[in-house]
């Protein structure tokens, strides 16, 4: 088997010898041509030579050596200069890369010098004083090239200090809420600038001066008993003498307690995962005399895990909610609860069983192309819904799988056994189908795999250079469904590669 991968791998290097026009042509039929996609991921041993980046669409002819260029990388160097004299050290930069490039990160060091080995191309940067994780804001630039030239300094303005306080209308402060500030008109580009309020209620955070929206909600658990207020185009700081405290205030909104217990279905208490998500709103007129000057409703969200006994409890405004609960990862013997509830204004205490249901059996028929059953072929099976678990199973000797899941509808991806020892006739690439287990049809899937060949590839640099220990993803041109998986060649014959096609 050595013997005659060493023969094979010195037939690929004479072949490659002059990448342009070279062929060989070995003794049978030639494959039909046909085209793939390509997308290259450093697997990390070379993450600082090389970077993941997508390629064209490729067309093997079916006897040639498939030629596969990679850009050469460069290294991409800014400076972040702060304008009111604080140490630029630790700051986060954050590249997201254009189209299918991978997104990149990095931290500047003590004295605001970045550098990163990149592909050459255009980049949006985010400069993240406290890495997205603290009361200092983010920089944004939009559309910089990034080609290994001079780049102008990267300049974090002056901040000032804003002083807020969170509280009901009757003056009553709001403890732990959590106040998110964002550009305004720019929810989708956050600034990093997320705080707490205090026992008192109050807050502060630090941006330039300029016009923001803020956003002040309950925490991702829900254990604080507000929905969100949107304070739409804010000048900050606010105008007026140093000091002025912002002020964010809510209605005072009834509350119950709700009480939660999961349980599967005969009774027996389950642990699992429980989101809650709702509408709260705005307080009804001349239900106050201290009216709410900002709140006019709002949609509430949490989610946490029940307690060792399948309990949970909330407090939770007036409004409307449903529960979801999802049972955990390992545990595909039951499918998801669900249940609406109501918080009135007369209501004390709010009661909420969730009983996991059964689940559904499901099967999985994968043929070779023949119609032969395939056997020990691998299934990632995809939920498309949430929780969006994904498993791994295999095969049978009858290629196939029968077991338990979450009804949902199911993304498949067939990874065939390797066979290279059974001859090119036995090679697969690799298929995709849909389950559905939410139809009422019976839930079973049949995947014939499509007759394919063995191409022989070459990943190249610079100077026709063969890069090493490169991951490679052949693809499906048009859906962009993953046909076959390699990695370059890291020993004698670096950059050369064996996949699969499907004809």
């Amino acid at each position: 088997m050595r013997r005659e991968l060493s023969r094979h791998l010195l037939l690929l290097a004479l072949c490659s010898f002059v990448l342009i026009g070279a062929e060989c042509d070995e003794n049978g039929p030639i494959p039909p041509a046909r085209d793939f996609g390509v997308v290259l991921h450093d697997p990390g041993p070379y993450q600082h030579s090389y970077r993941s980046q997508p390629g064209p669409t490729r067309r093997w002819n079916g006897r040639n050596l498939a030629y596969v260029e990679m850009t050469a990388p460069i290294t991409a160097s800014g400076e972040v200069q702060p304008q009111d004299g604080t140490t630029p050290g630790g700051v986060c930069v954050f590249l997201d890369g254009a189209g299918e490039l991978g997104d990149l990160s990095g931290t500047v060091d003590s004295q605001g010098l970045f550098t990163q080995t990149i592909v050459p191309s255009t980049y949006d940067i985010a400069v993240a004083p406290d890495c997205f994780t603290g009361s200092r804001p983010a920089l944004y630039l939009e559309q910089v090239v990034l080609d290994g030239s001079d780049t102008d300094p990267w300049l974090l303005p002056t901040r000032e200090t804003v002083l807020g306080q969170v509280v009901d209308a009757a003056q009553n402060p709001i403890p732990s809420a959590v106040v998110t500030v964002y550009e305004a008109g720019r929810p989708d580009r956050p600034l990093g600038v997320t705080v707490q309020s205090d026992s008192l209620g109050n807050f502060s955070f630090d941006v330039p001066q300029g016009v923001y929206d803020v956003v002040v909600s309950t925490p991702a658990d829900g254990s604080v008993a507000i929905a969100p207020i949107r304070i739409d185009s804010q000048p900050l700081p606010l105008p007026g003498p140093p000091g002025l405290l912002m002020k964010v205030q809510y209605p005072v909104l009834p509350t119950a307690q709700v009480l939660g217990s999961l349980t599967q279905f005969g009774g027996a208490a389950t642990t699992g995962r429980v989101r809650i998500e709702g509408w709260v709103p705005a307080e009804a007129p001349g239900s106050s005399k201290l009216p709410s000057l900002q709140f006019t409703g709002g949609a509430f969200r949490a989610e946490f895990e029940t307690d060792a006994d399948g309990r949970w409890g909330l407090e939770l405004p007036r409004g409307s909610y449903r529960a979801t609960a999802f049972p955990r990862h390992g545990n595909r013997s039951f499918g998801i609860a669900t249940r609406e509830f109501d918080v009135v204004v007369d209501s004390d205490l709010v009661e909420v069983d969730l009983v996991l249901p059964d689940t559904t059996f499901a099967q999985v028929t994968v043929q070779q192309n023949d119609g032969n059953p395939m056997v020990g072929a691998e299934l990632a099976i995809r939920m498309t819904s949430p929780p969006y678990y994904a498993y791994m199973e295999s095969t049978d000797t009858e290629g196939q799988w029968f077991g338990q899941l979450i009804p949902d509808l199911y993304e498949i991806e067939v990874i065939p056994p390797n066979l290279a020892s059974m001859g090119p006739d036995q090679q697969f690439a690799r298929a995709h189908g849909s389950l559905d287990l939410l139809s009422p049809e019976p839930p079973s899937l049949t995947l014939q795999l499509r007759r394919s060949d063995l191409v022989d590839g070459f990943l190249y640099s610079v100077g026709q250079t063969g890069v090493r220990g490169v991951h490679v993803l052949l693809t499906d041109p048009e859906t962009g469904e993953i046909w076959d998986e390699t990695v370059t060649n890291d020993g004698e014959f670096p950059g050369f590669f064996r996949a699969t096609l499907p004809r």
